[in-house]
């Protein structure tokens, strides 16, 4: 008899799992609808995500293209202006020179202009 009872309590804890196997199922299936559109929403959400880093890849492609147009603009403007300065310096040395040899010439025609020079003399 005791068999019998050991037989019997077994049978019913199997009985009792499969019907909690039954119920998880059922669950399981009840709630796959809302996984399947969870999933779906997570592939759209990814594949949004993706589509905006590749647009960002683009943009900072772009950036990087321009930082190197801007890079030789600013070298090429640097040279520019170096040329700009260089030419603005033999511009002041000849206006100074130009101004020595004016003063020079103007003391040769009038040598009574400038108070600080020698006469010059005549029999040259």
């Amino acid at each position: 008899m005791s068999q019998t009872k050991s037989w019997a309590a077994k049978r019913k804890k199997v009985q009792i799992d499969e019907e909690k196997d039954d119920e998880s199922t059922s669950q399981i299936r009840l709630s796959k609808p809302y996984v399947k559109q969870l999933e779906n929403e997570l592939i759209v959400n990814l594949k949004n995500r993706v589509t905006d880093l590749e647009n960002q890849l683009v943009t900072y492609k772009n950036y990087s293209k321009s930082f190197l147009n801007q890079d030789d603009l600013i070298k090429e403007l640097a040279s520019k202006i170096a040329q700009i300065e260089e030419k603005n310096q033999t511009i002041v040395e000849l206006t100074e020179t130009v101004n020595t040899l004016r003063k020079e010439n103007s003391m040769l025609v009038d040598p009574n202009k400038n108070d600080n020079a020698s006469p010059i003399s005549a029999d040259f």
